[in-house]
């Protein structure tokens, strides 16, 4: 009681009490929950307070009520909600099991909850729990904002693209108007938004490292987690990718009817590239370290091999083959047709002599990189939509594979009925 009147002599905002009702007659523990609820009130204060053995008359001084077993917490909602259900409860004991059974189902367990007083906090209604539908969208909106609560939202996400399709532009706007300046501005302006946009990798594997034993355990689904987790990273390269886009086409003076068909190329291409790296993630559990090198590599080889760097025909007729397994390839080569094939002619007198008609012959520059007739833009968005498609269907599978293959730890409950039945603590438990 003295410990816990120092604390509030000096009145804090939080205060975080661990077992302050234990060794107290059930008199004085009623009177020190009245006088702590009080005082916090009065000063503005938080308290965070744990009980073993609860009543009803204490559970009444506060306003919220989190219900932890073995490590999950199964139960975060305001006391007056919740409190119709536990009035009749006459032990802590059948308190507990009356929430359980009340308020939390086994699909609800699911559901993860961080209070801030900067965010509002999703209830658990009752009706709530009636439809699955309705739980997988509450179990969604409670990841997501745990996620904006732990990682926050950068507003250099929507700065660092533009900036560099600005630079870019600028530089391809200076070196003239041809064929070739479209096929490489159109490959540089991937390039670079992946580059932009490569640290969302190594979040991927910080993300999953810190809610991996989560995930694996059954708290939180893994298709519900990996739905949060590309929301959180692809919303802002998504909007950020149509300003700078606009912008680029701007500086390069290209015809905006084909903007939307451009916009879909680069979005999957970074959807792709960027669900490669989720997956990789996934297989190598995490290890950021141990994803870079293959992933670097594999990135590279896509990019030598989309057509803009070396064309197809300088390449031997029977590795040819491999410029269509570069999702590199279908990207560059749909979005640079879309462009030669529906903008408006380039440059001011493009058949002045015999070397600017050549270059300024569309259908010769896209034959002689391989485009045509290897493919036309619908192809290759129709190819690069169903990588991306891939990539997704890869980090489930790897997702799935390593909840089967989770071997789950036993819990201090289990921890201590072993050793009460043998005497000796389980060394399987602590390897």
């Amino acid at each position: 009681r003295l410990a816990v009147c120092s604390a509030l002599l000096l009145k804090p905002s939080l205060i975080v009490l661990d077992e302050a009702l234990s060794g107290l007659d059930s008199a004085n523990a009623k009177n020190l929950a009245r006088f702590i609820a009080e005082t916090a009130r009065e000063d503005g204060c938080s308290v965070v307070l744990t009980i073993h053995s609860p009543t009803n008359e204490i559970l009444s001084y506060f306003e919220k009520l989190m219900v932890v077993e073995d490590g999950r917490l199964i139960t975060n909602a305001d006391v007056k909600k919740i409190w119709p259900l536990g009035s009749s409860a006459t032990s802590a004991e059948d308190l507990h099991n009356t929430l359980r059974r009340s308020v939390v189902t086994e699909g609800a367990r699911q559901i993860v909850c961080i209070v801030d007083d900067n965010v509002e906090v999703l209830p658990i209604p009752t009706n709530a729990l009636q439809t699955r539908n309705t739980k997988c969208f509450v179990v969604l909106l409670a990841l997501m904002s745990r996620l904006y609560i732990e990682y926050g939202m950068s507003a250099l996400d929507f700065v660092r693209l533009p900036a560099a399709f600005v630079t870019l532009a600028g530089i391809f706007s200076w070196t003239g108007t041809s064929s070739t300046q479209v096929i490489q501005a159109t490959a540089f302006l991937l390039g670079v938004s992946f580059s932009v946009f490569r640290y969302k990798i190594s979040l991927t594997c910080q993300q999953w490292k810190m809610h991996r034993s989560e995930v694996l355990d059954g708290r939180i689904s893994f298709l519900l987690y990996m739905v949060a987790t590309q929301w959180y990273q692809y919303s802002p390269a998504i909007i950020s990718m149509a300003m700078s886009l606009a912008i680029a086409y701007l500086i390069l003076n290209w015809t905006f009817h084909t903007f939307l068909v451009q916009y879909l190329f680069s979005v999957f291409y970074l959807l792709f590239s960027l669900g490669m790296g989720r997956f990789l993630c996934h297989i190598f559990d995490g290890n950021n370290t141990k994803v870079n090198k293959p992933y670097s590599l594999y990135v590279i080889l896509n990019f030598l091999l989309s057509g803009a760097i070396v064309p197809v025909s300088d390449f031997p007729s029977y590795f040819r083959w491999l410029y269509h397994t570069s999702y590199t390839f279908w990207a560059v080569s749909g979005a640079t047709l879309n462009q030669i094939q529906f903008g408006e002619p380039m440059g001011e007198n493009p058949c002045s002599s015999l070397m600017t008609c050549i270059l300024s012959d569309r259908s010769l520059i896209a034959t002689v990189r391989g485009y045509i007739p290897a493919t036309t833009p619908l192809k290759s968005l129709l190819i690069l939509i169903g990588m991306t498609c891939f990539a997704v269907v890869l980090e489930f599978a790897a997702g799935l594979h390593s909840r089967a293959t989770f071997s789950k730890p036993k819990t201090r409950r289990q921890e201590r009925n072993n050793e009460s039945k043998h005497g000796v603590k389980d060394c399987d438990a602590y390897s």
